[in-house]
């Protein structure tokens, strides 16, 4: 009788791990399609490689992530890959928080890059 409970107990068990795992696989799937969907939407404004989002702070006109590139290097990439992408920068402010301010024919978008610990947060709107 008692071996009988056991092995239920495990088949239980095994039965839990087994459905968290999917909802875990699912939830990533789910914030892969929303990067994906911001990627389309920033068609024409890069983004640097090996970051992190930050789905919480995502919202329609903007894009947040975390970069632990260099400041500067930051700075020098937007300037260069917009400018390539037909942006032309009308600001820049130089601070602790440095903003980029640039515009297209009927479109604009401004990036705040915020220095934390060991990496930067970068924000995008447009």
């Amino acid at each position: 009788m008692l071996s009988k409970k056991l092995l239920l107990l495990q088949l239980v068990i095994l039965f839990f791990i087994g459905c968290s795992k999917k909802q875990i696989k699912q939830a990533e799937n789910v914030n892969a399609f929303d990067i994906s969907l911001f990627q389309a939407k920033l068609i024409d404004i890069p983004l640097l490689l090996a970051i992190e989002p930050v789905l919480s702070e995502i919202s329609d006109n903007s894009f947040v992530f975390y970069s632990k590139d260099n400041l500067k290097d930051i700075i020098n990439f937007y300037e260069i890959e917009m400018e390539f992408l037909g942006w032309r920068e009308v600001a820049k402010f130089e601070s602790f928080e440095p903003l980029l301010m640039f515009e297209k024919p009927n479109k604009r978008s401004v990036i705040s890059i915020r220095p934390e610990k060991a990496r930067n947060k970068v924000v995008i709107f447009w």
